[in-house]
């Protein structure tokens, strides 16, 4: 269960269990499985970080990405300086060859200024939706939380009257 999707089914398993639970006689109180709602949260809690770790992943992904887009930029460069040095026994193969290496310069760092745009964009878009599921985690465990804690106090304060 480390996809967002079974996290949040695993969130309405649970808010399902308070639900149904078995109302107490004259009051607004609902007995639960404790047992089993504790191992829900448990198991919720161990998957959440694993959301965490793809997340870095996806950044380590991205790095690793940005350093390949280098190290190629870096060998085309060293690449046409190669070949400029070859051309420079005739003055207008040197030329050429100068005007050639400029000219894949320039479109090695247009390709790669538009890869780092996409990526930028990519990741912008993946952190927006990444964020956007976990705040919808963040707010169903909120939600999943407020019976069961209203759950307890009710049981704490019937707990202390009888005693």
């Amino acid at each position: 269960m480390s996809d967002p999707k079974s996290m949040l089914n695993k969130f309405d398993d649970l808010l399902q269990l308070v639900e149904n639970g078995k109302h107490v006689p004259f009051s607004n109180l609902v007995m639960i499985n404790h047992e089993e709602i504790s191992n829900m949260i448990l198991e919720l809690k161990e998957n959440f970080p694993e959301e965490i770790r793809k997340c870095s992943l996806l950044l380590q992904e991205k790095e690793s990405f940005m350093e390949r887009t280098r190290e190629e930029a870096k060998r085309i460069i060293q690449k046409a300086e190669e070949e400029k040095m070859e051309k420079v026994k005739e003055e207008a193969i040197y030329k050429e060859a100068e005007r050639a290496v400029f000219e894949m310069k320039d479109r090695t760092k247009q390709q790669m200024m538009e890869m780092l745009a996409g990526v930028s964009q990519a990741i912008i878009e993946l952190d927006k939706e990444l964020r956007d599921k976990l705040n919808e985690v963040y707010t169903g465990i909120k939600e999943v939380y407020k019976p069961i804690d209203q759950t307890i106090k009710s049981i704490q304060t019937d707990w202390i009257e009888k005693v």
